[in-house]
């Protein structure tokens, strides 16, 4: 019953680790101080994805770790972060000191819910988006995704894979912004390294990127 861990043919305990999920691990950790769950951040992305959970879904006395929430930080502040990725939340949280929860998938939402209410009852009463700057990304196609642009007629038009990631991300954020007002929390947006339009500058995509920037 433990995410990763299965009994073998041997009848020993072994832990899921294969050449496909090389990698380091990133730790889930509860808003109680348990550790619930691990991602991997793999050292060679396996189609097309950079993290995968450690699990032994299927496996004998195995379970997959299904699609926790991580909070990174001290509970009973009014104020929490929340950001897209595990290993992101824990990163601004050492950077800054301020409370994170990093959702492991901007449209993971369920789980995301059930941690704001619990830290609800610890004292959270505003809580500030901080998802990746995709969410204000200019759509002027500049021939950025190689073999898509290839098929694409958009030339000096507007971007469909541009449009596609952000319409994604702000899709996440609404949810967000409603989960919030359903819990009776206040929601603020977090924006940074914009030009004078509001717009994405492009250098600094994700909070732990624009507050590492200094180091």
């Amino acid at each position: 019953g433990v995410p990763g861990f299965f009994m073998n043919y041997h009848g020993d305990w072994e832990i899921a680790f294969y050449q496909k999920n090389n990698g380091y691990l990133c730790p889930v950790w509860s808003d109680e101080g348990l550790l619930i769950a691990f991602q991997i951040r793999l050292d060679v992305p396996y189609q097309k994805r950079k993290y995968v959970w450690l699990s032994s879904a299927k496996m004998e006395k195995g379970c997959s770790p299904g699609s926790p929430v991580s909070f990174s930080g001290v509970l009973n502040s009014p104020v929490i972060y929340v950001t897209e990725g595990v290993l992101k939340a824990e990163a601004a949280y050492q950077r800054t000191g301020h409370p994170y929860l990093g959702n492991p998938g901007v449209s993971a939402y369920k789980e995301l819910e059930l941690a704001l209410n619990r830290l609800k009852a610890h004292g959270v009463k505003v809580v500030i988006e901080a998802n990746d700057m995709d969410k204000c990304i200019r759509l002027h196609c500049d021939r950025a995704y190689s073999e898509a642009c290839a098929d694409c007629e958009g030339s000096s038009h507007e971007c469909p894979k541009k449009r596609e990631k952000r319409d994604h991300i702000r899709k996440g954020c609404l949810k967000l912004y409603e989960i919030c007002e359903k819990l009776g929390l206040i929601c603020k947006r977090a924006v940074w390294d914009t030009d004078d339009e509001g717009y994405w500058e492009e250098n600094y995509k994700g909070i732990d990127d624009w507050e590492l920037r200094e180091l």
